[in-house]
């Protein structure tokens, strides 16, 4: 960059680097990048790396990114979360609860998961884990059960490492159905016309599962799904995702 661009590489240049090896696997180099940058390392740079130590199974390199994380941002629940998240795929679940009893003992609360959209002039919110009426509902059985039935004929199959409960599978998958933003598109699939798009908003990042969920109940509807959460704007059709699943 400086010697053909003229170009100084700033915090935002070695962020992007940092996430791009990351992504593509190369966790130990984008560390390296990390370690010799000439200015200190923001949170936002050493979250991404623990995401990508998430996505590839960088246990050990995680925990230290983790420890970092947590002097630098002791408030920040989604590193702990995420840390957790890393611990229950590897079925640490001794670990998991160390980590719940330390944000307990720091007064860190995991942030609910809300999701929202707008139907006409209304605004209609819903939470994780809640909805109990509307998803008792025959309407909502019925519109559930022809998108699963369809769904598993296409291959879905659910993924529960994101569940931090050392509980069983069939828990696991009641768990995520819950999902906020998986509510509000039912409820959007039931009251909106036929093709028209759907656009949700969500305060967490989407999970790997309802991401998964999300790319079957477009091919399936047939419906243009958009989604935007805490890194981007998801863009479901046809069985895809505009962020080629990298988020």
């Amino acid at each position: 960059m400086r010697s053909e661009f003229r170009i100084n590489p700033n915090l935002e240049h070695y962020a992007c680097l940092v996430d791009l090896l990351g992504r593509a696997g190369r966790v130990e180099d984008a560390l390296e990048v990390v370690k010799k940058m000439p200015m200190k390392p923001s949170g936002s740079i050493w979250g991404s790396l623990l995401n990508s130590c998430r996505l590839h199974g960088y246990l050990s390199i995680a925990e230290a990114i983790a420890k970092k994380l947590f002097e630098i941002e002791p408030t920040n629940a989604g590193n702990y979360v995420m840390l957790s998240n890393i611990y229950a795929n590897a079925g640490m679940w001794d670990e998991v609860k160390l980590i719940r009893e330390l944000m307990e003992k720091r007064g860190i609360k995991k942030q609910a998961g809300c999701s929202w959209l707008q139907i006409k002039d209304r605004i209609h919110n819903f939470v994780t884990g809640g909805g109990f009426e509307f998803r008792n509902s025959d309407v909502y059985r019925r519109v559930w059960d022809e998108l699963i039935k369809e769904m598993e004929r296409l291959g879905y199959k659910p993924d529960t490492r994101d569940v931090l409960h050392d509980i069983d599978e069939a828990m696991k998958v009641e768990w995520v159905c819950g999902h906020s933003e998986r509510l509000a598109t039912v409820f959007a699939l039931i009251h909106t016309g036929y093709g028209l798009p759907i656009r949700i908003t969500t305060n967490l990042r989407v999970c790997g599962d309802c991401h998964t969920w999300m790319k079957y109940v477009s091919e399936v509807s047939r419906r243009k799904i958009i989604v935007r959460d805490t890194n981007r704007f998801h863009h479901f059709e046809n069985g895809k995702c505009s962020c080629n699943d990298f988020w």
